[in-house]
């Protein structure tokens, strides 16, 4: 695929991955195809966003970043829907180049007319190809469909679990999350906390990532090191962004409900299931821990 642009834009510059062949820079129109945005309560700016976002395209096996290493971007993982209206809408923006309308798009400008056709062409197929996974994600049952949607994974390549004596990257990533992880393991849990939407299990040093997703947060805004290394494990598009646009999302009422909904259905679920007084239930539904976590929340017992 046609490269949208040679170089990053200069908020990434310095701080993100090199463009590669099938990275690109959206527009202010594309980006406002991506969910992540939708419903928030103030309409982000998107003419600003450009400059500090760039969409990554992630073949299977694809290191998106390494545990230890500086981080200073948080990434999204953008849905089926999310690439379906992007490539719809860059489809559209070609087509009217290739009639000769008037058109502006910085990343298509630069091709020929050949480059554009092909361009076309390998639009066409990739949206045949989401409408297909977007009609068998809307077929499947729950359980189908969250499989389909895992694209990523975290991994724990250095344990955070603390030794006497620990030393260099190990001791640097306990400084930041081996308070966290004491707290969440106080009761013998097997869980532990990293900078994404859900906990890594000590024994599998795995945690799942899915569409939708948003990762890399505490590294985004503090500049931490990453807590995980994370790999692609389906073809998937994410969105790095700066900080900029990381504090648009926290700042809106919406969206924080959103993530609270999503922290209690995935990390406070999974905390509330290593309880003792919960590892003898043989039948634990998620609306159950869904009412517990609220009640948590609401009677705290320390």
């Amino acid at each position: 695929m046609a490269k949208s642009a040679a170089m990053l834009p200069p908020d990434l510059s310095e701080i993100a991955e090199s463009l590669r062949e099938d990275d690109e820079v959206l527009t202010a129109g594309e980006l406002q195809q991506i969910s992540l945005f939708d419903d928030l309560k103030k309409t982000p700016s998107f003419d600003r966003f450009p400059g500090f976002t760039v969409l990554r395209r992630c073949e299977p096996g694809r290191v998106i970043c390494q545990q230890g290493d500086a981080g200073a971007t948080a990434f999204a993982i953008l849905t089926s829907q999310d690439v379906l209206a992007i490539r719809r809408q860059q489809l559209q923006t070609l087509q009217s180049m290739v009639a000769g309308e008037p058109v502006e798009h910085r990343g298509f400008e630069s091709l020929d007319a050949q480059e554009r056709a092909d361009l076309v062409l390998e639009y066409e197929a990739e949206i045949s190809g989401y409408e297909d996974r977007c009609r068998q994600l809307e077929s499947s049952d729950a359980s189908a469909r969250r499989q389909l949607q895992q694209v990523a994974a975290a991994q724990l390549v250095v344990s955070l679990e603390p030794t006497h004596g620990s030393k260099g990257i190990k001791r640097w990533l306990n400084s930041f999350f081996g308070g966290r992880r004491k707290l969440a393991g106080s009761d013998g849990s097997r869980l532990i906390p990293i900078d994404g939407p859900s906990d890594i299990d000590s024994e599998t040093r795995q945690a799942p990532l899915f569409e939708g997703e948003l990762f890399g947060e505490m590294s985004c805004m503090n500049r931490s090191p990453r807590s995980a290394t994370v790999v692609a494990t389906g073809q998937c598009y994410l969105l790095e962004m700066v900080r900029n646009v990381l504090d648009t999302l926290h700042n809106d009422p919406k969206y924080k409900l959103r993530m609270d909904a999503v922290y209690r259905e995935r990390v406070l679920e999974a905390h509330i299931r290593q309880l003792s007084l919960f590892k003898e239930l043989e039948r634990w539904s998620s609306r159950s821990c869904g009412n517990m976590s609220n009640w948590l929340s609401s009677n705290p017992v320390v």
